[in-house]
């Protein structure tokens, strides 16, 4: 044999060993998913989102969550951790304050303050009107929470919290993606007695949530799974989990209701062919999990948004069949006939720096 016949023979050997045996602090599960719904029916691609326009600029990327206040004016957070509002016309931007981390979940307690969900900080905080910013849950059972997403406040004053991983941290998201175990869990925290317990633990992670208009139950999306759940607070079946839209056509990002009733989901990305061929393969998994992350495939815009009832069926979808300059959205907001709609802030691929909103129109 040959040098190079040897050097190649080592080389291979060193990488099916790396491939293989490399510790790698993941450990997949197995799963069957079901098969992604044909794109026919309300999946059907549509140019519903061809007229969506930016309603704001903003003073840096990602966008990610929306919030409206009581007098109309929207409020985001900024993949640098500044917080803004902006004025009903989108013609003015006032920077509120920043956090140490990222703001994906913005929501008023019961008081007027503004709650921010720290995604890569782990902690939910409050920010006063001056900018002034406090923690205000930053663990339960003595533990630091990890990936923190999303908030939402119920008239009581309670505060319900994602907890996307209580494994893996934002910047370790395709781990997550490739193990695929419900390491994520929803909190609630009582502003009362000042305490935090967990609500409902291995769920594959749970981004967006909301709390239903009769405050019954809470609306919660997750992600990895592409469904959306909910779980009931009060009624016979207080306590129980149950799957409310199953086997979406992308990965879920953020939840909303509006004063109709009407829920709203926006998709981040279409799902990855191979992510679910692999998925009754752990092993397969955990051997992509070794490779550097731009040899996997990247995320792609998908600029699509959903609405289903409070039965969990899917009325309509909004797509922009004939636009290729939109980012993905990460968030969806009704408002005023409007759809106002967030950005990610996680790859530049797929998100931009500024909100959109989309006019509502009947379906065509």
């Amino acid at each position: 044999m040959g040098a190079a016949r040897r050097s190649f023979a080592v080389a291979s050997l060193l990488a099916i060993g790396y491939l293989t045996a490399w510790p790698v602090d993941v450990d997949p599960a197995a799963w069957t998913p079901l098969p992604a719904p044909p794109r026919e029916g309300v999946f059907a691609p549509n140019n519903d989102l061809d007229g969506c326009e930016i309603f704001a600029h903003m003073p840096g990327r990602g966008p990610d969550t929306v919030a409206f206040d009581a007098i109309g004016y929207l409020y985001t957070g900024l993949a640098d951790g500044r917080v803004v509002r902006v004025s009903p016309d989108g013609a003015k931007i006032t920077v509120l304050g920043a956090i140490e981390g990222r703001a994906t979940g913005l929501a008023f307690d019961v008081e007027g303050g503004i709650l921010v969900a720290n995604e890569s900080g782990g902690s939910i905080l409050r920010m006063e009107t001056k900018g002034t910013v406090f923690p205000l849950i930053r663990g339960v059972d003595g533990e630091r929470l990890m990936l923190v997403n999303d908030l939402a406040v119920g008239n009581d004053g309670t505060v319900y919290v994602t907890e996307s991983s209580t494994k893996f941290t934002l910047e370790q998201l395709r781990l997550e993606i490739l193990e695929h175990r419900p390491n994520g869990r929803l909190l609630a925290y009582d502003p009362v007695k000042r305490s935090t317990r967990v609500l409902l633990a291995e769920r594959y992670f749970p981004n967006g949530i909301v709390v239903s208009p009769d405050q019954a139950s809470i609306i919660f999306v997750e992600t990895t799974a592409y469904r959306v759940s909910r779980y009931w607070l009060r009624g016979p079946n207080a306590g129980h989990v149950e799957t409310l839209v199953d086997n979406l056509p992308g990965f879920p990002g953020d939840v909303s209701v509006s004063e109709d009733g009407r829920f709203w989901v926006a998709l981040l990305a279409r799902r990855n062919a191979l992510i679910d061929a692999l998925g009754r393969w752990p092993k397969m998994r955990a051997v992509l999990a070794r490779l550097p992350a731009w040899i996997l495939p990247q995320p792609r815009p998908l600029p699509y948004v959903l609405a289903f009832d409070d039965s969990g069926r899917i009325s309509r979808t909004l797509q922009a069949a004939n636009r290729d300059d939109l980012p993905s959205f990460s968030s969806v907001v009704e408002n005023s006939g409007a759809l106002y709609l967030g950005t990610p802030g996680i790859g530049e691929g797929i998100d931009a720096d500024a909100i959109y909103r989309a006019m509502l129109a009947a379906p065509q």
